[in-house]
């Protein structure tokens, strides 16, 4: 068990199945026995001893509730989705009063790791980070926001693949949706950021560039192994993230002397 540190948490899971094709939230579609959404709120009670707080559709509250609720749990829901910021803007009334680092994790990234977000705190401290986004270069970046670094591990803005240039869609480094945030810088940026895209939806993403022009420290942390950030939108996808879970499962036993015939 790693050492937990004193930060507060918002998983984004207002979103709705639109790709999943199913009335059911996608967070709370199985993977490996356990809703999708199980496996964030669990990177979150690992790391963190502060808050939990979960955004959440109210069509589906309850059954979110149900699935993964504890003390260590609050709920936000988010009427009318219009993107990530208006998600993390649903929280303010939460945080108008506190100064404290935000770890924010998206409802559909399950194959997180405890020790990734640790080292990416680790990372956000020493940098003395007023932003700090999580990153990896995918093999294929189609879909995902591009980071636009500048020196020293600085970003200048993220970019989302719908609004990039030609030349910024060949950028491989990209955006997993995993921030932590000073909660001042946070709130501040989110009142001027506008839907001014091609989704016409508030964009967290637009936070980083905000922020970076004002007051600075905004950085990025890679991490090693892409597959961390994989999200989980589609039903192929959610069987991608399953395979890759099973493989960890496997790896894990047959390290510890168990032989196992057929991996696959």
């Amino acid at each position: 068990m790693g050492k937990k540190v004193g930060v507060d948490a918002i998983i984004l899971a207002g979103g709705k199945s639109t790709r999943m094709k199913s009335r059911k939230s996608k967070v709370l579609h199985n993977l490996m026995g356990k809703p999708m959404i199980f496996y964030p709120v669990n990177v979150a009670r690992a790391v963190t001893t502060g808050h939990i707080v979960i955004v959440v559709n109210p069509e589906h509250f309850e059954e979110i509730k149900t699935a993964v609720d504890g003390d260590d749990l609050m709920y936000f829901t988010q009427n009318n989705p219009k993107g990530t910021g208006h998600a993390v803007l649903q929280t303010g009334d939460y945080f108008k009063n506190k100064d404290v680092d935000i770890l924010v994790v998206p409802g559909d990234a399950p194959l997180l790791r405890p020790e990734t977000i640790r080292a990416m705190y680790r990372f956000h401290k020493v940098k003395r980070a007023n932003i700090t986004v999580l990153t990896a270069e995918l093999p294929d970046p189609t879909g995902y926001g591009r980071i636009v670094r500048e020196e020293n591990d600085l970003v200048a803005k993220i970019i989302e693949e719908k609004d990039a240039t030609a030349t910024e869609r060949k950028i491989k480094e990209v955006n997993s949706g995993v921030y932590f945030f000073k909660s001042r810088h946070l709130f501040e940026a989110l009142k001027e950021i506008k839907p001014e895209n091609q989704q016409s939806e508030y964009y967290l993403t637009d936070v980083l560039e905000i922020t970076q022009h004002r007051v600075g420290g905004v950085y990025a942390f890679k991490v090693d192994d892409y597959k961390e950030i994989l999200g989980v939108n589609t039903r192929q996808q959610l069987a991608e993230a399953r395979k890759i879970m099973q493989e960890r499962i496997n790896n894990y036993w047959m390290d510890h002397g168990v032989t196992i015939i057929d991996p696959e």
